[in-house]
């Protein structure tokens, strides 16, 4: 091997690690930006329980007032049909 095809092959090798050291610190730049996030998200994931528990009960709630709409419409309705119906209402 000549003396310039060693030089040429340490170039390469220099220029190779100075890639490798590149894209080191953008891998560590992109673990941080990771890292943030996670903990941006801590929060987030500590009230998702809470947040569940009361999907359900406003989810139970709006069952319950739904059925209780139906049960008035309904008696609603049996007035209507009793008021409005022909025959005896206890006039005087």
């Amino acid at each position: 091997m000549t003396h310039e095809q060693v030089v040429d092959q340490l170039r390469q090798i220099v220029a190779t690690l100075q890639r490798i050291v590149s894209a080191s610190g953008e891998l560590a730049d992109r673990v941080t930006a990771m890292e943030t996030r996670s903990h941006e998200l801590a929060p987030l994931t500590a009230i998702q329980g809470s947040l569940t528990l009361l999907l359900e009960q406003i989810q139970r709630q709006g069952e319950e007032q739904t059925q209780l709409n139906k049960d008035f419409h309904q008696r609603i309705q049996a007035l209507e049909t009793h008021l409005y119906s022909p025959g005896p209402r206890g006039e005087a």
